[in-house]
């Protein structure tokens, strides 16, 4: 089982990681410029790779 789990935002680039600690989940904000790690595969990809190609509106103060 992992240790890790990653969810992607549909409206910005962006993720949150939540991460175990004992018996607990710690979540962890990403941002474009981060890379996602999933050590227990030696994988590394950067986040914005997900969105590559997508376009998002400009979000206004009412929408935040």
């Amino acid at each position: 089982m992992s240790d890790s789990l990653d969810m992607l935002e549909q409206s910005r680039i962006a993720a949150t990681v939540f991460s175990r600690a004992e018996a607990d989940w710690i979540g962890h904000i990403f941002l474009e410029a981060a890379l996602l790690q999933v050590p227990e595969i030696g994988f590394k990809i950067p986040l914005a790779e997900f969105y590559e190609g997508l376009t998002f509106d400009s979000l206004d103060a009412t929408d935040a």
